[in-house]
């Protein structure tokens, strides 16, 4: 999950100093890091016993 979060963080980095035509493409990997988190969120709070 913290693996899932850096790449948001880095990710952020490139669209915050990418070209405006490039943006859509970076916030839609942006948003995936996000899910792919809260999936691994999701699974470990399931199988914490």
């Amino acid at each position: 999950m913290l693996g899932e979060l850096k790449a948001f963080e880095k990710y952020r980095t490139i669209y915050l100093n990418i070209r405006p035509e490039f943006r859509s493409a970076v916030f839609e990997i942006m948003t995936d890091e996000i899910k792919h988190a809260g999936y691994y969120n999701w699974l470990y709070a399931k199988n914490k016993r």
